[in-house]
């Protein structure tokens, strides 16, 4: 695994960073020994398979086959790269990045971020505290109007922001001053006089993966304020890099889509009514990061904005954005231009998940048939070409047939017309189809993980060496079949810890094979350990004087009379070695 960590720097976070405690944050675990056992937060179990080595700092689920590190474990259960995941646990438990030791400029914004996040919680109380007080009444007024029940007013921590400077006497009796409110932006200074940014208004804390506040989305309850203020841009908030529901979405296990939404009440009334995974731009066009973002925790996205004009044409400029970040992305189009709030409200949640996605393919060519007279010619031939652009832009030639067929009815055109003209949008289009296909084809022969077959007699004698209490000249890399097992016994040898071994593997078959491995439970008693790995070299031995015998005897036949003697005589020497094994 290539990373810009030093090895000998990570070996120190991976120390601090203990598995035991890292894991323990997100599984309830139950010691038995050196071993730690929970149910699986990765799949669903009744009965907990997940257990954690403390010994070893690995974990290793034997229902699901997950495992490995604390990296890993955080990488998995947060949807973070690698690099990410090391930054996060270095982050928990305050060791610097190793290019930012000696960086004072990163310890003084990383103070004062971690300023904002203190300040914006307290805020947040403070708005949660005041709704539900007279001061409040109009504010939960509007949120009861909107269907909300008390229940999910709590989950997303709604609040009420008063006409009045509420927050300033009570953040400052906090210990915050004016100087870190400004840095949130929680508080404006006009001609010397402070003042709070957000008054009047209904308040939506917008909060990060890990549960950090990062600001607040308001809005207005009369005509005389803009209708919506957003925190501005500080240390902790950049909102072209997180989505409002981000902190729920990490929560929500074994997600198969995520569905992005336009408004706040959009991802709370779907979220009120079971959806799980609904997430909305914080009042800005998607953004690269947000799309990176949401491809983290799903397979798919689906786009359901709103049924306007404005809405549908925002659906086309996310479609680019998701396409450039390689997200299957789905398009879900609300009925009679409603907007998913209104629509789940007055129909249920049935309805609103039996309303048929599309794909981003359909959904354009649809789009562009909209307000179309098809009984002119001139327009027939305009859309058609219009088609053919947005189907050049494929190289799934299934697609294309599929789609063709659809068109060939709207337009009437053969679909040999309508490939010659794609094929002037994209020439050598059915060469390309033909290439695209054996290309796939292949990709998929060469990527297809295989589970390698190794004798399980040869993986136990791996577990119990990696205990280390034997010694190691007793015992020889020519017993293991594979390079795999061979090199790891040299590693194991080295006194490589089982942690970085698996770190520097790169195969995702061989990852499979060495957690469980490593996962394999081997007595404490040097004598039982000792016995039970020179059980498994007898019976290595022995498989291999099997397989030996056993290919002499296939080839025996296909041998000329003196060879054939000879090879029995082998044979029957193979046959006295065996005995002397039983």
């Amino acid at each position: 695994m290539a990373y810009r960590f030093p090895p000998d720097w990570l070996e120190e976070l991976r120390q601090r960073a203990d598995i035991v405690q890292v894991v323990s944050g997100y599984v309830n675990l139950k010691q038995t020994g050196t071993r730690f056992v929970g149910l699986c937060p990765f799949h669903n179990e009744t009965a907990p398979s997940f257990s954690v080595d403390s010994q070893k700092q690995l974990y290793y689920c034997f229902g699901c086959k997950a495992g490995g590190t604390v990296f890993d474990f955080i990488k998995d259960i947060e949807h973070l790269k690698f690099q990410e995941a090391v930054t996060y646990l270095a982050d928990r438990v305050n060791m610097p990045l190793p290019e930012m030791a000696n960086d004072n400029e990163y310890y003084e914004r990383r103070s004062k971020r971690e300023r904002i996040y203190l300040a914006n919680k307290a805020a947040a109380l403070i708005y949660h505290k005041t709704l539900w007080e007279p001061e409040g009444a109009k504010v939960l007024e509007y949120f009861k109007s909107r269907g909300l029940d008390d229940r999910t007013i709590t989950m997303f921590g709604l609040g009420a922001a008063p006409n009045n400077n509420i927050l300033i006497s009570h953040l400052k009796n906090e210990g915050f001053n004016e100087s870190e409110l400004l840095e949130a932006n929680l508080i404006s200074n006009k001609k010397g006089k402070y003042f709070d940014v957000f008054r009047n208004r209904a308040l939506f804390p917008i909060i990060d993966l890990y549960g950090n506040v990062l600001g607040f989305g308001g809005r207005a309850l009369n005509d005389s304020l803009p209708k919506y203020l957003n925190t501005s841009e500080t240390l902790a908030f950049n909102k072209r890099k997180t989505v409002y529901a981000a902190n729920l979405l990490r929560k929500q296990k074994g997600l198969n889509r995520v569905l992005l939404v336009e408004g706040y009440m959009d991802v709370i009334a779907l979220t009120q009514y079971g959806l799980n995974g609904v997430v909305a731009t914080l009042g800005t066009a998607l953004t690269k990061e947000q799309a990176q973002l949401m491809g983290r925790f799903a397979p798919e996205i689906h786009i359901c904005f709103d049924g306007d004009d404005a809405g549908q044409n925002a659906i086309d400029k996310a479609i680019k954005i998701f396409d450039d970040a390689k997200i299957t992305t789905r398009i879900l189009v609300v009925p009679d231009k409603m907007d998913p709030d209104d629509y789940i409200r007055k129909f249920g949640k049935d309805k609103f998940n039996a309303i048929k996605t599309m794909n981003t393919i359909t959904y354009r060519v649809k789009r562009a048939k909209k307000g179309l007279d098809m009984s002119v010619d001139e327009v027939r031939v305009n859309y058609a070409k219009k088609c053919s652009e947005i189907l050049a832009e494929l190289d799934d030639p299934v697609e294309i047939e599929s789609q063709i067929k659809n068109i060939m009815i709207e337009t009437g055109f053969s679909r040999e017309v309508l490939l010659a003209q794609i094929a002037v949008e994209k020439p050598g289009i059915h060469k390309a189809f033909i290439k695209k296909e054996i290309d796939k084809k292949r990709t998929i022969s060469k990527n297809t993980t295989k589970d390698i077959d190794i004798p399980a007699a040869e993986q136990l004698l791996l577990a119990v060496l990696m205990s280390k209490k034997l010694p190691f000249d007793t015992f020889d890399e020519n017993l293991f079949s594979s390079e795999l097992l061979k090199n790891t016994f040299k590693e194991i040898q080295n006194n490589k810890s089982a942690a970085l071994i698996l770190d520097e593997t790169t195969k995702e078959e061989d990852l499979t094979v060495l957690n469980r491995i490593f996962a394999t439970v081997v007595p404490d008693e040097v004598n039982e350990l000792m016995q039970m790995a020179q059980d498994c070299v007898i019976k290595i031995k022995r498989q291999k004087l099997s397989d030996e015998l056993k290919k002499m005897q296939e080839n025996l036949n296909n041998l000329p009379q003196e060879k054939q003697v000879e090879e029995m005589y082998k044979a029957t020497k193979i046959l006295e070695q065996l005995k002397k094994l039983t």
